[in-house]
């Protein structure tokens, strides 16, 4: 069998990224106080589980429209704790909360 001598270095630097991340995986937040979000299975495709709570509860998410967590923690996705919003929306309520508007 034939074999390419640059697969094992491929092999190598990968292995090593994937156990840098993994040991970093614990300081990764997305804002204060919060862990990162989940994803799951739905409908084939891997979305965050605030999308599927989302889509069970209320149908589609209209293009261009993001799920918000009102209280600011991604894995609360309580349905009462989730908001659908356009994108401007989003980049308005981002400006508020980090004090630059």
């Amino acid at each position: 069998m034939f074999k390419l001598p640059f697969i094992d270095a491929i092999k190598s630097a990968f292995t090593k990224k994937q156990q840098k991340d993994e040991a970093n995986s614990h300081s990764k937040q997305w804002y204060e106080g919060t862990e990162r979000a989940v994803f799951v299975k739905h409908d084939g495709k891997r979305i965050s589980r605030a999308r599927a709570t989302w889509l069970n509860h209320h149908g589609a998410i209209p293009s261009g429209w993001v799920i918000y967590h009102s209280d600011g923690n991604v894995q609360n996705d309580n349905i009462a704790n989730l908001e659908c919003i356009s994108r401007a929306e989003l980049i308005n309520r981002n400006l508020r909360r980090n004090g630059k508007v």
